[in-house]
């Protein structure tokens, strides 16, 4: 190669481009059918919102990817990876490097400051503890959340959730998942954090999944999916 020619960028994998993958699956509880042979892709770089009732099975369906669920039939395939036939120890490595979880109240240990929240993620995940530190504040730089506090209790409710957010994305994770997470918030909070998590795919290059009764994530959304009666149907545009 030339002196001075800048080595290609490698191509990612078909299943490096698309990191979550969900075919034919069928989820079963106390005689309810909640997934009915669900099919879904997300793919780096684009939003997917996925709707529905109350209890119709959307959390259900982030359960099943996170691995907290397993389904009655069918295949998920997380950065590429078969893991519904996954052992425990293995699909918790999965969690922590390759998926991101923003949940509706955040989740934060109300003790610990902002930055331990955060950088608490990446050292479960295996980070050194100064690396861990140091992400974790400049990922709160970069969303706004001041790192002074010395409680997470001290931070206003969008500050809370974008915390949340930095917490998600400080393993780097190609799939990052979120589960009614502007429910919780103000009109005003919700707009800035939807503005936030709805940029983070061509930020970070990340697909995004969000279940949610809220009709301006829907909008929002690359692709957009209703769930009902265990149905997984693509709402076109």
């Amino acid at each position: 190669m030339p002196h001075g020619t800048d080595a290609p960028t490698p191509r990612r994998t078909s299943a490096e481009e698309v990191p979550l993958r969900l075919s034919g699956v069928s989820y079963t509880v106390a005689g309810r059918l909640l997934l009915d042979e669900a099919e879904l892709s997300a793919r780096r770089g684009t939003s997917t919102v996925v709707t529905g009732s109350s209890g119709s099975g959307k959390s259900t369906l982030l359960a099943c990817v996170m691995g907290l669920a397993a389904p009655d039939s069918g295949s998920i395939r997380v950065a590429g990876r078969e893991i519904t036939r996954m052992r425990r120890r293995e699909m918790a490595a999965v969690r922590s490097r390759d998926i991101g979880m923003v949940f509706q109240d955040g989740e934060l240990l109300p003790e610990l400051t902002p930055v331990d929240n955060v950088a608490l993620a990446g050292l479960l995940a295996g980070l050194g503890a100064e690396e861990a530190v140091q992400r974790a504040r400049a990922l709160l730089a970069d969303l706004d959340v001041t790192t002074a506090a010395e409680s997470t209790g001290e931070l206003s409710g969008g500050e809370h959730q974008r915390t949340a957010v930095a917490r998600a994305l400080i393993t780097e994770p190609s799939l990052l998942l979120a589960d009614e997470p502007t429910g919780a918030l103000d009109p005003d909070n919700r707009d800035k954090v939807a503005d936030l998590l709805f940029a983070l795919p061509a930020q970070r290059g990340c697909a995004l999944v969000v279940v949610t009764h809220d009709r301006d994530l829907s909008e929002r959304s690359d692709h957009l999916f209703h769930l009902r009666g265990g149905r997984l149907s693509e709402v076109g545009r």
